[in-house]
C-alpha cells in the first residue's frame, strides 16, 4: 500500500509546469513502483514479476503508467478495472491553469495577471487545510473528474488522440468495467435530488468506461500484447444501493464482493456471490503469477472482439466463467479502433520470439 498526492497538491495547474510539474500525483506512484522493485526481495518478492492493479482513478493510474513508460514499465502485466487514459478525460493547461488562478485569488494570493512566482510563494505560507478549502467543490466524481485531475503535459499524460499514435508498454493487460457504472453517480446525484434520467446515465456507462475499455484492449490486441476483457454484472442483496431505479452492478460494487467487503452490510452473502468471488479471486491471482498464459490456463479465453471471449462475471448471478462476444457491448461506441492483429498466446506454436 502506498500514499500518493491528490487533488491541488498532486496534480497542481501552475502556468509554469517547469517550476511545478502537472502531474505529481503520478511521479509519486512511479516512485512507489521503483521503491517496490528495489526492495521486494526483501519481502520475498521478485521484483520482475509485479503486477500493478488500480480501479477507477487508479485504473486509469494504471493505464497512465503503461503509456508513460513504455521501454520501463517496470511492471510486467496491468489490471486497469473501470478506468482508463481517455475514460475520464484530462485537463489542459488552460483548464488546469483556471483551476490554479481560481484557488489562488480565492487565497489573496492573485490572479492570472499575478506574478507566477509571487502567486505560488505566496501559496506556499498557506495553511494545506486553507488551500484544500479553497477548491471549489466537486459534482460527486471526485477524484475522477474534479478541478484537478492529470493534466496533458505531453511526458506522462497525453491527449485523447494522442494514444492512437503511441504505443503502450508490450505487458499483458487484464481490462474490464462493470455493467452499470454510471449508476453510482446517479445514487449520489439522487442524494442531492437531481436524476438525468435513464439515457444519460446509460451513456455516461458507455462513454466514459464501456467503450474507452474497448479502444484500450483492441490497441493492445493491435500490438499483439495479451489482452483479457471481463464485464461485471453481480447485483446481490448486499451490494444495493438503491432500488428505484435499481442501482444493479455499480461502479465498485465489484470490488465488495472481490476483497469480501459485502458482509460489512449486514446483509449474508448468498451462495452464488460467495462462488463468484471465488471465481474472481482465482482468475487474478492466476493473471499475476503468470500474466501471458494464466487466464488460458484458467479457462478464459484470449480477447478477440470476434469470439466470445468477454469474460461476463456474474452475469445472471451465476457462477464460474461465462463468456459472450468480446465485442458484445461496444455496438454504440463512437472509435474503438479496428483490430488488425490476430490474437496469439506467447510461447504457443505460432509465437516468435519476439512477440513472447
Amino acid at each position: 500500500m502506498y500514499s500518493y498526492r491528490l487533488n491541488i497538491l498532486g496534480f497542481p495547474g501552475h502556468p509554469d509546469s517547469d517550476k511545478v510539474p502537472y502531474n505529481l500525483g503520478l511521479l509519486d506512484q512511479r516512485l512507489a513502483l521503483e521503491w517496490l522493485h528495489d526492495n521486494i526481495q526483501n519481502f520475498g518478492g521478485d521484483p520482475e514479476k509485479i503486477t500493478i492493479s488500480g480501479y477507477s482513478a487508479g485504473g486509469a493510474s494504471v493505464d497512465y503508467l503503461s503509456y508513460a513508460f513504455p521501454d520501463d514499465p517496470i511492471a510486467w502485466a496491468f489490471i486497469p478495472e473501470s478506468g482508463t487514459t481517455t475514460g475520464f478525460g484530462s485537463k489542459t493547461k488552460r483548464q488546469a491553469a483556471d483551476a490554479w488562478y481560481s484557488v489562488s485569488e480565492t487565497l489573496g494570493c492573485g490572479d492570472s495577471a499575478a506574478n507566477p512566482d509571487d502567486m505560488l510563494q505566496c501559496l506556499r505560507e498557506k495553511d494545506v487545510d486553507e488551500i484544500l478549502a479553497a477548491i471549489p467543490a466537486s459534482d460527486g466524481l471526485g477524484a475522477i473528474q474534479g478541478a484537478f485531475t492529470p493534466t496533458i503535459d505531453n511526458k506522462l499524460v497525453y491527449a485523447d488522440a494522442k494514444y492512437d499514435t503511441l504505443s503502450p508498454a508490450a505487458r499483458p493487460v487484464l481490462i474490464g468495467t462493470t455493467n452499470d457504472e454510471a449508476n453510482f453517480f446517479r445514487a449520489l446525484a439522487s442524494i442531492k435530488g437531481s436524476d438525468a434520467g435513464d439515457d444519460v446515465w446509460e451513456r455516461m456507462t458507455e462513454t466514459v468506461f464501456t467503450c474507452p475499455a474497448a479502444l484500450r484492449a483492441n490497441r493492445s490486441l493491435n500490438h499483439e500484447v495479451p489482452v483479457w476483457r471481463y464485464r461485471y454484472f453481480g447485483d446481490f442483496p448486499n451490494t444495493v444501493l438503491t432500488d428505484d431505479p435499481p442501482s444493479g452492478a455499480w461502479h465498485g460494487s465489484q470490488n465488495l464482493v472481490i476483497f469480501g467487503l459485502s458482509s460489512l452490510t449486514g446483509v449474508p452473502d448468498t451462495e452464488a456471490e460467495v462462488d463468484i468471488a471465488k471465481w474472481m479471486r482465482g482468475a487474478w491471482a492466476a493473471f499475476a503469477k503468470d500474466p501471458s498464459r494464466g487466464l488460458a490456463d484458467y479457462g478464459w479465453p484470449l480477447y478477440n472482439p470476434s469470439g466470445d471471449t468477454l469474460a461476463r462475471i456474474g452475469f445472471g448471478n451465476e457462477t464460474g466463467g461465462n463468456f459472450g462476444l468480446g465485442g458484445e457491448y461496444d455496438s454504440g461506441c463512437r472509435k474503438t479502433v479496428a483490430v488488425t492483429a490476430t490474437p496469439i498466446l506467447p510461447d504457443s506454436p505460432e509465437a516468435t520470439a519476439d512477440e513472447v
